[in-house]
């Protein structure tokens, strides 16, 4: 059975990048989370934020998530982050595939669309279908 941060994932790796898309970086985008996601997402993107805070670089920050939030798919969303660093690549086209995998994996969590809603707006991005408002 997924974790309540496994099933917020797929949401935050949308987040993600969509930050990465509106040209923030992967710290920036980790503050707008610890400030407004709801729990436990906003904790994981804190712990980052503190490991980074004291000096870490986001390699040491990431794996440090790793470890406080053992999942398999924290490891997969980690290990994607590390590897498209290092290849160049661009981290937000490559990470979108992982946002669909982890809600097909693991389920979505409707406490994250009101975060996502207002990154939207805020960004100017299309908020996706299952966080829009039903009336």
């Amino acid at each position: 059975m997924p974790s309540s941060l496994d099933q917020q994932l797929g949401d935050m790796v949308w987040s993600i990048t969509t930050g990465l898309h509106a040209a923030y970086n992967l710290v920036q985008v980790f503050e707008a989370i610890s400030k407004e996601a709801p729990e436990p997402a906003s904790s994981a993107a804190k712990l980052f934020l503190d490991e980074i805070n004291h000096g870490a670089d986001e390699s040491t920050a990431l794996n440090r998530m790793r470890q406080v939030f053992p999942s398999p798919y924290i490891d997969r969303l980690v290990n994607a982050i590390l590897d498209f660093q290092k290849a160049g690549v661009n981290l937000g086209d490559a990470l979108e595939p992982l946002s669909e995998e982890f809600i097909s994996a693991c389920g979505t969590d409707p406490a994250f669309y009101e975060f996502i809603r207002a990154e939207a707006g805020q960004l100017g991005a299309s908020v996706p279908e299952r966080a829009k408002l039903r009336e």
